[in-house]
């Protein structure tokens, strides 16, 4: 019966990550989806090192404001509603349902444990990430300090 068929939901994948060589056009692949991606305009395209710079000025900007508004105790609280990683998520996942991400690459500790919170909890709101990268999945951040913390 075709009619139950279009009542069952779709499923949507949490992303997918495209790697390969310099030059075989991930750029222009992840251009063609996101352009005609239909996600009703909540949708952006960066490129990675703009996006990381972002995350960290956000997570920045919102310290800052909890410093201010509430003290030095306040700021210290690590418990999960008060995380900056994942405020600035929620954030962003109320601003997007697909985030398009251009050259992703990890070297730093810092990024790649900030990242991990950061995905997931994107994933969690039911955010799709598509990244390009020019390394494939088992090679970001290798051999990286306490890149166990950062691995799926």
């Amino acid at each position: 019966d075709s009619s139950a068929s279009k009542s069952e939901p779709i499923p949507v994948p949490r992303g997918f990550y495209v790697h390969g060589d310099v030059g075989t056009g991930k750029s222009l692949l992840l251009n063609e989806f996101y352009n005609h991606a239909p996600t009703a305009g909540k949708k952006r395209r960066i490129h990675f090192h703009s996006f990381l710079q972002e995350i960290h000025q956000r997570i920045h900007a919102l310290n800052k404001r909890i410093l201010q508004e509430h003290g030095r105790s306040f700021h210290v609280d690590t418990s999960k509603s008060r995380n900056p990683i994942l405020r600035i998520a929620e954030e962003l996942s109320n601003e997007v349902t697909l985030l398009c991400v251009d050259e992703f690459q990890v070297t730093d500790v810092a990024d790649a444990m900030m990242l991990s919170q950061f995905f997931d909890e994107l994933w969690r709101r039911g955010v799709v990430v598509v990244a390009t990268s020019n390394r494939p999945p088992r090679d970001l951040y290798e051999g990286g300090i306490n890149r166990g913390y950062f691995l799926p």
